[in-house]
């Protein structure tokens, strides 16, 4: 397996048909892939364009590709932003790891997010993050914050314990279709738990993913007021139907946010289930950001 490319998306033909069939529902708006190559990493892009104003960087979560975002994309090509870019993050969608590569660790990940948002945008983005990809996009907040102007957190992992960490790891390892489709996508509509069920199904036998959630994730864990210097930068948007995420999880991140802090009825992947309160929260982060004096990154 190592003389071949390598991505937990590789062989899923249910995945391949929602993201192709969405690519094409996208290209009238504009939408076009796009590689860029990194130190011999090749990530695979969307692109398309608002109507003006800081770009967009969305990153999925563990497990997903870019197609997660496909509905929240349809309704952002009047917004009040520049360009739209949604990555397929390494070893997953089509951007695959290189013969002989492993997953990326954490740094190495964030190290690989700084040099393409420096490569792809000439001025600080908004990263909008769900699960794995909301712990990256905090984590960079904290490390680089005046390499991004504000942040959207969906249901973002990495507030919790090791020992809730390590679980929720196991979950992936060992969890069975049917209990993860339920804890990811419990307020989806039948047909897409159909599709959901089918795509999840193959993403926990992966090797791929199964090599991320073995990894030691503690040094990157949030530590007590860690993200709450950037509090009026960020918004979060959190599930009162998520059941994959600890619990705890949502007093930690109202300690560090506060009132910038909403709570919704939607699973863990609003992007897919309820894409125009993503929209509402991503315009409403806008706002807040030109509210703020904190609206330009901190020098």
């Amino acid at each position: 397996m190592d003389e071949l490319r390598r991505s937990s998306h590789d062989g899923n033909s249910w995945s391949h048909l929602v993201t192709i069939g969405g690519e094409v529902l996208l290209r009238p708006l504009g939408f076009k892939r796009r590689l860029v190559t990194l130190d011999g990493q090749v990530i695979d892009l969307l692109e398309g364009r608002g109507s003006g104003g800081p770009d967009l960087i969305f990153l999925h979560g563990l497990g997903d590709r870019n197609s997660t975002w496909h509905r929240v994309l349809w309704r952002l090509t009047r917004g009040p932003w520049g360009r739209i870019l949604v990555p397929d993050l390494p070893g997953f969608g089509r951007s695959f790891l290189s013969p002989g590569q492993s997953m990326p660790d954490m740094d190495e990940g964030l190290e690989l997010m700084r040099r393409l948002v420096a490569e792809i945008c000439p001025e600080p983005p908004l990263l909008i993050g769900n699960s794995l990809g909301g712990w990256l996009a905090w984590r960079f907040m904290t490390r680089y914050p005046n390499d991004l102007l504000g942040l959207l957190l969906l249901a973002p992992a990495g507030f919790m314990s090791a020992p809730e960490a390590y679980e929720l790891g196991q979950r992936f390892l060992q969890g069975q279709r049917n209990e993860m489709t339920d804890a990811i996508m419990g307020d989806a509509r039948f047909d897409m738990r159909f599709f959901a069920r089918r795509i999840i199904g193959h993403m926990l036998s992966s090797e791929v993913v199964a090599e991320l959630c073995n990894q030691d994730f503690r040094e990157m864990l949030c530590q007590d007021g860690e993200l709450a210097p950037y509090a009026a930068r960020v918004r979060c948007l959190w599930g009162e139907l998520d059941s994959l995420m600890p619990r705890r999880s949502l007093e930690m991140l109202r300690q560090e946010i506060g009132e910038n802090l909403v709570f919704e009825p939607v699973g863990h992947a609003p992007q897919q289930t309820r894409p125009g309160m993503v929209v509402r929260e991503l315009k409403a982060l806008v706002e807040q950001l030109s509210q703020s004096a904190l609206g330009a990154p901190c020098a």
